[in-house]
């Protein structure tokens, strides 16, 4: 099985209902979708890493969301309960880097 990492914006409308979504193969092209003007009037913008498994054969297995919370930061854990890797969490500064 395959595992591979994007992002995602979500515009999510006042009833908690995601209108519409982009994914993205950077943080920083998420974070100029998220400035798309057609969506002025949605209630909030929510940003995601996600991790997607499988392969040819089965198609997509397993699929995650880790969300941004309002300060930048990810969880620890993705939605469907798997670890962030690592590399994600230096590249966001949420843990540091070791040094030799």
């Amino acid at each position: 099985m395959n595992t591979f990492y994007e992002y995602v914006v979500e515009w999510v409308d006042e009833a908690d209902d995601i209108i519409d979504c982009e994914y993205c193969e950077t943080l920083g092209r998420a974070k100029d979708y998220a400035k798309d003007s057609r969506y002025a009037g949605t209630v909030r913008v929510d940003i995601a890493l996600v991790r997607s498994s499988g392969d040819e054969i089965d198609g997509l297995q397993e699929r995650g969301y880790a969300y941004f919370d309002s300060n930048g930061n990810l969880p620890l854990r993705f939605t469907d309960g798997n670890a962030v890797p690592v590399r994600f969490l230096r590249r966001f500064g949420l843990i540091e880097n070791k040094t030799s």
